[in-house]
C-alpha cells in the first residue's frame, strides 16, 4: 500500500472495494446454485428453503435481522416488502463495513492482497459460523449441511478476494 494513504483514505477505499465485493457476493449467491444444478450438483433441500448457500431465498437472514431490529429497537412491524428493502440495506451496509475493516487491516499486515483477502474471508467465515447463528438468524453450525457451509465460505472468498483486488487497484502507485 502507498505510504501516503491516511487511515480515512484506507477506510474510504475499503468501502469502495466493499461495494465491488458485495456486488460479486450478491450475484454469486443468486447464480451459483443454478449453475451447480446445471452441472448435476444438487444442494441439500433445507439449503434451498432457508436461502443459505444462495438461490432464490438468499436474503432471508438479513430480512429476519431487519424484522428483529424494527420490532425490538423501533417497536415497528415490517411487512414483506419493507423487510426485503431493509434486508437489502443491511446486506450492503454489512458488505461496506467489512470493506472498511479490510481497508484498515490492509495497512497493518505485511502480506500480499490475496493473502489479506483470504485472512478477511477467514474472519468473516468465523463470524458467519458463530455470531450470526447466536443471533438466531441462521441455524447453529452443527445443524447446517457441510455442503451449505462450504458454499457459504466460497461466497465469502468471492467477496474477500474481490474486495482485496479492488482495494489494491485503488491504492497502487502510478
Amino acid at each position: 500500500m502507498s505510504e501516503n494513504i491516511t487511515p480515512l483514505g484506507a477506510v474510504a477505499r475499503g468501502v469502495i472495494a466493499g461495494i465491488g465485493g458485495t456486488l460479486v457476493l450478491s450475484l454469486s449467491t443468486k447464480e451459483v446454485p443454478s449453475l451447480l444444478g446445471k452441472a448435476g450438483i444438487d444442494l441439500p433441500s433445507d439449503t434451498r428453503k432457508s436461502g443459505a448457500g444462495g438461490g432464490r431465498n438468499a436474503a432471508k437472514p438479513v430480512e429476519r435481522l431487519a424484522g428483529k431490529l424494527a420490532s425490538d429497537v423501533f417497536e415497528k412491524r415490517l411487512d414483506k416488502k419493507q423487510k426485503q428493502a431493509a434486508g437489502q440495506a443491511l446486506h450492503w451496509a454489512y458488505g461496506l463495513g467489512w470493506g472498511a475493516f479490510y481497508g484498515i487491516m490492509r495497512g497493518r499486515l505485511p502480506f500480499p492482497g490475496i493473502v489479506q483477502g483470504t485472512v478477511l474471508a477467514g474472519i468473516m467465515g468465523v463470524t458467519a459460523a458463530t455470531v450470526i447463528p447466536s443471533m438466531r438468524l441462521t441455524p447453529p453450525l452443527d445443524e447446517i449441511p457441510i455442503e451449505r457451509t462450504a458454499l457459504q465460505q466460497v461466497y465469502i472468498l468471492f467477496y474477500a478476494w474481490t474486495t482485496a483486488l479492488i482495494f489494491g487497484l485503488l491504492t497502487r502507485k502510478k
